[in-house]
């Protein structure tokens, strides 16, 4: 079988939809033949190969919207020929933006089945934009990706049942299935902590507890709140805080907080990699204030390692997250909200091991290799067709 992964935005960029592509093609390319094509990560266009698969890299300029990203804006030219050289089974689309857009035109009118994940809510883009225009670029963005996933895709793939109901919501009538992102439980486990690793990233040897904060330093990702979170827990004297993550906001956490004795923070910490592994297992509780998660790979790792969670309650955090079962849902946005739950799961000890049993517990229906066994099969299930 020969997969064909369209994506507007792919690695080095870290998130967590550029992360799962990474995941999907290294899985599928140990059997089957497998080329990704996104933009380019500086202006010219450049390809490569990751382990057994290939990437294929179109001419893209910067992305207005976001200075961290690029987009390929005349894909038009190229994602026709790429399609018929590589001559797929199936194509795999991630985003509804330039590449994806016209790869699943070429696609449909060449009877190629496209399957679609949906990685984000239909109000995404207009996370980026002023107040007064959020409503108007929520309306037309949720008309253009429902018309789009109508008209151009066979099977849509959803991580989490809030992403499905939005889905649907819109308008979108092609077939829907929720599929979990998954996580890899040969990397993301209970583990010891040895000194070498404490030594190694210059960590406490205090026994104050961990507040762990891993995410993307972009305003979509309800930064300001976090940045006023971290700021008041640092002030508390008795929490250490970690964070890991880089983007727009990075520079104003680090000026905040470089010199501050209670927190550190890591730019470059390899997703999939021990090393995150060994951070959450570090680490006590998992902060997460994004309000717009689609699923949460970051939020499903910490369970895998038995981690509680401080959790929005929105988006689909509240399908992982169970309000006093392995964590707290916080209702309200504000930054006292948060510092205040942070502080109630940090003064039970008992509750607290209890949180750790039952992350350890729910996240066991996320195993990742379920994961890879129901996207085969709806690989498998276009092809009989």
């Amino acid at each position: 079988m020969k997969i064909l992964y369209l994506t507007e935005i792919f690695l080095p960029h870290i998130s967590g939809y550029t992360i799962h592509v990474d995941r999907i093609a290294k899985h599928f390319s140990k059997t089957d033949k497998v080329l990704v094509a996104t933009s380019s990560d500086k202006f010219l266009p450049k390809n490569e190969t990751v382990g057994n698969y290939k990437i294929v890299r179109l001419f893209s300029l910067a992305n207005p919207f976001n200075v961290n990203t690029n987009l390929s804006y005349l894909a038009a030219l190229k994602i026709n020929k790429i399609i018929q050289n590589f001559k797929p089974d199936i194509i795999h689309v991630h985003d509804p933006a330039f590449i994806s857009f016209f790869g699943s035109k070429f696609a449909k009118q060449s009877n190629i089945p496209v399957v679609y994940t949906q990685h984000a809510n239909s109000s995404f883009p207009s996370n980026f934009m002023p107040d007064i225009f959020k409503d108007l670029m929520a309306s037309i963005y949720q008309k253009f990706i429902s018309k789009f996933m109508n008209e151009n895709c066979d099977i849509i793939i959803s991580p989490s049942e809030y992403i499905k109901q939005d889905l649907l919501n819109i308008g979108v009538k092609s077939d829907i299935q929720i599929i979990s992102n998954g996580v890899d439980f040969n990397i993301f486990k209970p583990t010891k902590i040895e000194n070498d690793f404490v030594e190694k990233y210059n960590l406490w040897k205090n026994k104050l507890p961990t507040l762990l904060c891993v995410t993307r330093l972009d305003k979509d990702k309800n930064i300001d709140t976090l940045f006023a979170v971290v700021k008041k827990i640092a002030q508390q004297k008795n929490i250490n805080i970690i964070i890991i993550g880089n983007g727009e906001k990075y520079d104003l956490f680090e000026t905040e907080f470089e010199s501050n004795e209670y927190v550190k923070i890591y730019p470059r910490i390899q997703p999939n990699s021990s090393d995150l592994n060994l951070f959450y297992n570090y680490s006590d509780v998992l902060l997460m204030t994004s309000t717009i998660e689609a699923q949460s790979l970051v939020t499903m790792e910490a369970m895998a390692c038995g981690l509680p969670i401080v959790a929005y309650n929105g988006g689909a955090l509240p399908e992982l997250v169970k309000n006093n079962q392995n964590g707290i849902l916080v209702y309200n946005n504000t930054p006292d909200d948060f510092v205040n739950s942070i502080n109630k799961i940090f003064s039970n000890k008992d509750v607290l091991n209890q949180y750790i049993e039952e992350s350890l517990n729910l996240i066991q229906i996320h195993d990742i290799n379920s994961s890879y066994e129901q996207l085969k099969n709806v690989y498998q299930r276009l092809l009989t067709k």
